[in-house]
Protein backbone atom coordinates (compact mmCIF):
# COMPACT_ATOMS: atom_id res chain seq x y z
CA UNK A 1 0.00 0.00 0.00
CA UNK A 2 1.49 3.33 -0.66
CA UNK A 3 1.33 5.96 2.35
CA UNK A 4 1.01 9.60 1.70
CA UNK A 5 2.92 11.50 3.86
CA UNK A 6 1.83 14.73 5.57
CA UNK A 7 5.01 16.51 6.32
CA UNK A 8 5.06 20.37 5.56
CA UNK A 9 8.94 19.42 4.66
CA UNK A 10 7.30 18.16 1.26
CA UNK A 11 4.81 21.11 0.62
CA UNK A 12 7.54 22.03 -2.28
CA UNK A 13 9.20 24.91 -0.11
CA UNK A 14 5.73 26.14 1.03
CA UNK A 15 6.41 29.82 3.04
CA UNK A 16 5.00 30.11 6.46
CA UNK A 17 2.69 32.96 7.23
CA UNK A 18 3.50 34.49 10.66
CA UNK A 19 0.48 36.46 11.95
CA UNK A 20 1.41 40.01 14.14
CA UNK A 21 -2.28 40.89 15.01
CA UNK A 22 -1.19 43.82 16.89
CA UNK A 23 -3.22 42.49 20.18
CA UNK A 24 -1.30 39.37 21.62
CA UNK A 25 2.34 39.44 22.90
CA UNK A 26 3.98 37.57 19.41
CA UNK A 27 7.56 37.30 20.54
CA UNK A 28 7.49 33.67 20.77
CA UNK A 29 5.55 33.50 17.76
CA UNK A 30 8.33 35.17 16.46
CA UNK A 31 10.88 33.12 18.20
CA UNK A 32 9.85 29.81 17.05
CA UNK A 33 9.14 30.79 12.99
CA UNK A 34 12.52 31.88 12.62
CA UNK A 35 13.35 28.69 14.48
CA UNK A 36 11.20 26.57 12.08
CA UNK A 37 12.92 28.35 9.22
CA UNK A 38 16.31 27.57 10.19
CA UNK A 39 15.54 23.99 10.47
CA UNK A 40 12.74 23.11 7.68
CA UNK A 41 14.68 26.08 4.95
CA UNK A 42 10.93 27.45 4.72
CA UNK A 43 10.49 30.74 3.92
CA UNK A 44 8.32 33.49 6.69
CA UNK A 45 5.66 35.93 5.52
CA UNK A 46 4.77 38.25 7.80
CA UNK A 47 1.04 39.71 7.63
CA UNK A 48 0.06 42.62 10.19
CA UNK A 49 -3.77 43.83 10.56
CA UNK A 50 -4.94 46.99 9.61
CA UNK A 51 -8.53 46.21 11.43
CA UNK A 52 -11.65 49.29 10.70
CA UNK A 53 -12.61 51.35 13.10
CA UNK A 54 -15.52 50.39 15.70
CA UNK A 55 -18.69 51.59 15.18
CA UNK A 56 -18.49 53.89 17.49
CA UNK A 57 -15.54 55.35 15.77
CA UNK A 58 -16.35 54.82 12.29
CA UNK A 59 -17.85 58.82 11.61
CA UNK A 60 -14.93 60.21 12.72
CA UNK A 61 -11.80 60.61 10.80
CA UNK A 62 -8.93 60.10 13.17
CA UNK A 63 -6.02 60.65 10.98
CA UNK A 64 -7.13 63.96 9.17
CA UNK A 65 -3.95 64.90 8.09
CA UNK A 66 -2.83 61.64 7.20
CA UNK A 67 -2.35 59.28 4.02
CA UNK A 68 -4.19 55.59 4.12
CA UNK A 69 -0.65 54.62 2.73
CA UNK A 70 1.73 56.84 5.94
CA UNK A 71 -0.70 54.42 8.14
CA UNK A 72 0.37 51.57 6.28
CA UNK A 73 4.13 52.42 6.22
CA UNK A 74 3.43 53.02 10.04
CA UNK A 75 2.42 49.62 10.35
CA UNK A 76 4.91 47.90 8.52
CA UNK A 77 7.51 50.00 10.18
CA UNK A 78 6.15 48.79 14.13
CA UNK A 79 6.18 45.13 12.48
CA UNK A 80 9.61 45.38 11.78
CA UNK A 81 11.09 47.31 14.93
CA UNK A 82 9.12 44.21 17.03
CA UNK A 83 10.56 41.49 14.57
CA UNK A 84 14.33 42.81 15.38
CA UNK A 85 13.91 43.78 18.58
CA UNK A 86 12.78 40.08 19.29
CA UNK A 87 15.69 38.39 16.95
CA UNK A 88 18.30 40.86 18.13
CA UNK A 89 19.54 41.29 14.94
CA UNK A 90 18.45 42.23 10.76
CA UNK A 91 15.80 40.20 9.23
CA UNK A 92 14.87 39.68 5.81
CA UNK A 93 11.26 38.99 5.90
CA UNK A 94 9.04 40.42 3.68
CA UNK A 95 6.25 42.39 6.13
CA UNK A 96 2.67 42.53 4.25
CA UNK A 97 0.03 44.94 5.64
CA UNK A 98 -3.61 44.35 5.44
CA UNK A 99 -7.15 45.71 5.72
CA UNK A 100 -9.99 43.81 7.30
CA UNK A 101 -11.00 41.88 10.04
CA UNK A 102 -7.76 39.46 12.31
CA UNK A 103 -8.92 36.51 11.23
CA UNK A 104 -10.18 36.50 8.14
CA UNK A 105 -7.36 38.87 6.70
CA UNK A 106 -5.27 36.51 8.07
CA UNK A 107 -7.19 33.25 6.80
CA UNK A 108 -7.38 35.06 3.27
CA UNK A 109 -3.38 35.39 3.24
CA UNK A 110 -2.76 32.04 4.49
CA UNK A 111 -4.90 30.66 1.17
CA UNK A 112 -3.45 33.25 -1.24
CA UNK A 113 0.51 32.36 -0.70
CA UNK A 114 -0.34 28.50 -0.10
CA UNK A 115 1.67 28.66 3.31
CA UNK A 116 2.34 25.77 5.03
CA UNK A 117 1.11 27.17 8.15
CA UNK A 118 0.23 29.63 10.13
CA UNK A 119 2.34 31.16 13.56
CA UNK A 120 0.48 33.41 15.97
CA UNK A 121 0.85 34.76 19.27
CA UNK A 122 -1.50 32.88 22.08
CA UNK A 123 -3.08 35.57 23.36
CA UNK A 124 -4.35 35.79 26.95
CA UNK A 125 -8.02 35.05 26.61
CA UNK A 126 -9.63 36.79 29.94
CA UNK A 127 -13.15 35.56 30.76
CA UNK A 128 -13.61 39.86 29.63
CA UNK A 129 -12.56 38.38 26.20
CA UNK A 130 -14.65 36.06 25.56
CA UNK A 131 -17.87 38.12 26.19
CA UNK A 132 -16.56 40.28 23.55
CA UNK A 133 -15.82 37.86 21.15
CA UNK A 134 -11.77 39.14 21.41
CA UNK A 135 -10.30 35.28 21.14
CA UNK A 136 -7.88 35.91 18.14
CA UNK A 137 -6.61 32.79 17.95
CA UNK A 138 -9.64 31.06 18.45
CA UNK A 139 -11.29 33.18 16.03
CA UNK A 140 -8.29 32.66 13.33
CA UNK A 141 -8.18 28.79 13.98
CA UNK A 142 -12.12 28.45 12.89
CA UNK A 143 -11.34 30.24 9.28
CA UNK A 144 -7.95 29.37 7.81
CA UNK A 145 -7.82 25.95 6.02
CA UNK A 146 -4.03 25.17 7.04
CA UNK A 147 -2.14 24.19 10.26
CA UNK A 148 -1.99 26.94 13.00
CA UNK A 149 0.66 26.58 15.37
CA UNK A 150 -0.39 29.18 18.35
CA UNK A 151 2.77 30.19 20.86
CA UNK A 152 2.54 31.79 23.86
CA UNK A 153 4.97 34.95 24.70
CA UNK A 154 7.18 33.33 26.52
CA UNK A 155 8.67 30.40 24.05
CA UNK A 156 12.16 30.89 23.63
CA UNK A 157 12.81 27.21 22.10
CA UNK A 158 11.23 24.82 19.99
CA UNK A 159 9.02 22.51 21.99
CA UNK A 160 10.26 18.83 22.73
CA UNK A 161 7.51 17.10 24.75
CA UNK A 162 3.88 16.61 22.72
CA UNK A 163 0.46 15.58 23.31
CA UNK A 164 -1.91 15.19 20.51
CA UNK A 165 -5.55 13.68 20.43
CA UNK A 166 -6.47 11.37 17.89
CA UNK A 167 -9.38 10.34 16.94
CA UNK A 168 -7.22 8.44 13.92
CA UNK A 169 -9.17 10.59 11.53
CA UNK A 170 -7.34 12.70 8.56
CA UNK A 171 -7.55 16.07 10.58
CA UNK A 172 -5.72 14.40 13.82
CA UNK A 173 -2.75 12.81 11.29
CA UNK A 174 -2.13 15.99 10.35
CA UNK A 175 -2.04 17.56 13.45
CA UNK A 176 0.10 14.89 14.45
CA UNK A 177 2.79 15.22 11.71
CA UNK A 178 2.79 19.19 12.07
CA UNK A 179 3.92 18.59 16.19
CA UNK A 180 6.75 16.40 14.60
CA UNK A 181 7.46 18.54 12.38
CA UNK A 182 7.86 21.50 15.20
CA UNK A 183 9.78 19.30 17.98
CA UNK A 184 13.24 19.38 18.63
CA UNK A 185 15.59 16.29 19.19
CA UNK A 186 15.36 14.71 21.42
CA UNK A 187 11.69 14.75 21.82
CA UNK A 188 8.29 12.88 22.39
CA UNK A 189 5.20 12.79 21.05
CA UNK A 190 2.83 10.90 22.68
CA UNK A 191 -0.60 10.29 20.40
CA UNK A 192 -4.10 10.10 23.16
CA UNK A 193 -6.71 8.20 21.96
CA UNK A 194 -10.37 9.07 24.19
CA UNK A 195 -12.28 6.36 24.69
CA UNK A 196 -16.15 7.14 23.80
CA UNK A 197 -18.51 8.12 26.78
CA UNK A 198 -20.43 4.75 26.14
CA UNK A 199 -17.42 2.72 26.99
CA UNK A 200 -17.73 -1.50 25.66
CA UNK A 201 -15.44 -2.44 28.37
CA UNK A 202 -18.02 -1.84 31.06
CA UNK A 203 -21.02 -3.49 29.11
CA UNK A 204 -19.11 -6.50 27.32
CA UNK A 205 -15.75 -8.12 28.58
CA UNK A 206 -15.38 -9.37 24.51
CA UNK A 207 -16.97 -6.84 22.77
CA UNK A 208 -13.96 -4.50 25.13
CA UNK A 209 -11.27 -6.32 24.32
CA UNK A 210 -12.13 -6.36 20.49
CA UNK A 211 -12.63 -2.59 21.50
CA UNK A 212 -8.73 -2.68 22.99
CA UNK A 213 -7.01 -4.38 20.24
CA UNK A 214 -8.71 -2.46 17.52
CA UNK A 215 -7.28 0.84 19.36
CA UNK A 216 -3.57 -0.69 19.05
CA UNK A 217 -3.96 -1.41 15.23
CA UNK A 218 -4.85 1.86 14.90
CA UNK A 219 -2.10 3.45 16.92
CA UNK A 220 0.46 1.62 14.77
CA UNK A 221 -1.54 2.00 11.32
CA UNK A 222 -1.48 6.13 12.09
CA UNK A 223 2.40 5.73 13.59
CA UNK A 224 2.96 3.98 10.03
CA UNK A 225 1.71 7.10 8.16
CA UNK A 226 3.64 9.78 9.97
CA UNK A 227 7.19 10.96 8.85
CA UNK A 228 8.93 10.55 12.27
CA UNK A 229 12.15 13.08 12.32
CA UNK A 230 15.50 11.52 13.51
CA UNK A 231 15.40 11.46 17.47
CA UNK A 232 11.66 11.49 17.81
CA UNK A 233 10.28 8.85 19.54
CA UNK A 234 6.17 8.28 19.44
CA UNK A 235 4.32 7.06 22.44
CA UNK A 236 0.78 6.04 22.49
CA UNK A 237 -1.96 6.65 25.54
CA UNK A 238 -5.36 6.49 26.36
CA UNK A 239 -8.16 8.61 28.40
CA UNK A 240 -11.37 8.69 28.73
CA UNK A 241 -14.18 11.54 29.58
CA UNK A 242 -13.91 14.77 26.88
CA UNK A 243 -10.99 14.50 24.54
CA UNK A 244 -9.96 18.59 25.62
CA UNK A 245 -10.36 17.78 29.45
CA UNK A 246 -8.58 14.53 28.89
CA UNK A 247 -6.00 16.29 26.47
CA UNK A 248 -5.03 18.48 29.01
CA UNK A 249 -4.92 16.75 32.11
CA UNK A 250 -2.21 14.39 29.97
CA UNK A 251 -0.51 17.40 29.02
CA UNK A 252 -0.46 18.92 32.95
CA UNK A 253 0.60 15.08 33.83
CA UNK A 254 3.91 14.84 31.55
CA UNK A 255 4.85 18.65 31.49
CA UNK A 256 4.18 19.00 27.67
CA UNK A 257 5.41 21.71 25.67
CA UNK A 258 2.79 21.59 22.73
CA UNK A 259 -0.51 20.06 22.31
CA UNK A 260 -2.09 19.15 19.25
CA UNK A 261 -5.65 17.81 17.40
CA UNK A 262 -7.27 18.01 14.64
CA UNK A 263 -10.14 20.57 14.07
CA UNK A 264 -13.82 19.08 13.19
CA UNK A 265 -16.32 21.26 12.13
CA UNK A 266 -16.74 24.23 14.16
CA UNK A 267 -13.57 22.91 16.35
CA UNK A 268 -14.92 22.69 19.68
CA UNK A 269 -12.12 20.72 20.91
CA UNK A 270 -9.33 22.93 19.59
CA UNK A 271 -10.85 25.66 20.92
CA UNK A 272 -11.24 24.77 24.79
CA UNK A 273 -7.33 23.68 24.21
CA UNK A 274 -6.25 27.27 22.95
CA UNK A 275 -8.76 28.72 25.94
CA UNK A 276 -7.33 26.73 28.40
CA UNK A 277 -3.33 26.38 26.97
CA UNK A 278 -0.02 27.12 29.07
CA UNK A 279 1.82 25.85 26.43
CA UNK A 280 2.12 25.61 22.42
CA UNK A 281 -1.06 24.50 20.62
CA UNK A 282 -1.28 22.87 17.08
CA UNK A 283 -4.87 22.50 15.30
CA UNK A 284 -4.68 21.12 11.76
CA UNK A 285 -7.48 20.31 9.11
CA UNK A 286 -8.06 17.60 7.56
Amino acid sequence: MTVTRLSTTERTGAPVLLALDGRADVAGAIRVAEALSRRRGNDIHVTTVLEPLPLYLSGMDLYPDEQPTNRIARAREAAGHRIQSVLGREYEWPVEVVGGHVDDALAAAADRDHVAAVVIGIGHHHTVERIAGDETSVHIVARTTVPVIAVPEWVTTLPQNAVVGTDFGQASLAAAQVALDCLAAPGILTLVHVAPVFDPMLTDREVGLSYRDAVSDLFAAMIDQLDVPPGIEIRTARGSGGPAEAILAYAKRIDADLMGAGKHGGGTVASELLRAARCMVVVAPA
